[in-house]
């Protein structure tokens, strides 16, 4: 069921969900900005929980999103996204709703990249401690993945343990891949949909997941738990 930019603008979930075949989350985010809507734009704007990306909380996050060509297909888009609330994040969801759930999980802040032109999306989330984020991927990857339309998909990712991957191959129109995990109190997602790349969406996120991994798993950083 084909539906226009504005339609798709309703639906905000934070992953890639394919809604009777048509993908309709970050590719919302993108829509925002580069449509002028007047929503949240694809840059970091000091309102509404959401701060300069040049702080040095933002830049400890920074190396646990896609960089350059991890993701082959799917560049990355700069300036960041940069929210210090849990308000302020969920605000940029379109789901205002969620910011007490999320200030009970810990929440502290969140670093959002887009890439491919609107067709992937790499955020990572920081919360007080591991096993906050270790609930919030149970939570995340429960309710999201339920939510999956076309034809769903599992997939593991090599190397990463804790990575949940999950999909919706296309029926109409768009298919997407995502993967949730974990590096320390952080919990990350790399997803991609598949129209840019509809041979290769999948192993392009398998790739960026594992990119993060190798660049942050061993190293004390922001996510350090």
């Amino acid at each position: 069921m084909p539906t226009s930019p504005q339609s798709q603008l309703a639906v905000q979930p934070r992953i890639a969900r394919s809604h009777a075949g048509v993908s309709q989350v970050w590719l919302a985010r993108a829509l925002r900005g580069l449509l002028g809507l007047g929503m949240t734009a694809i840059v970091v704007l000091a309102v509404g929980g959401c701060g300069g990306g040049s702080s040095s909380l933002a830049a400890g996050l920074d190396p646990y999103l896609i960089q350059g060509n991890e993701e082959n297909g799917y560049t990355v888009q700069r300036p960041l996204e940069h929210y210090k609330t849990a308000a302020g994040y969920a605000a940029s969801e379109q789901n205002p709703s969620d910011a007490q759930r999320l200030a009970r999980a810990g929440f502290q802040q969140a670093l959002v990249e887009n890439t491919g032109g609107g067709n992937g999306i790499s955020y990572v989330l920081q919360f007080a401690t591991t096993s906050d984020a270790v609930r919030e991927q149970s939570f995340e990857f429960q309710s999201d993945s339920a939510g999956q339309g076309g034809l769903p998909f599992r997939f593991s990712v090599s190397g990463v343990r804790d990575a949940d991957g999950f999909g919706a191959r296309p029926v109409e129109g768009q298919g997407d891949a995502n993967a949730l995990f974990r590096e320390g109190r952080c919990l990350l997602l790399v997803g991609d949909m598949s129209g840019p790349h509809p041979k290769s969406y999948e192993a392009a996120v398998i790739a960026g997941v594992q990119s993060i991994h190798a660049r942050t798993a061993a190293q004390h950083g922001a996510c350090s738990g």
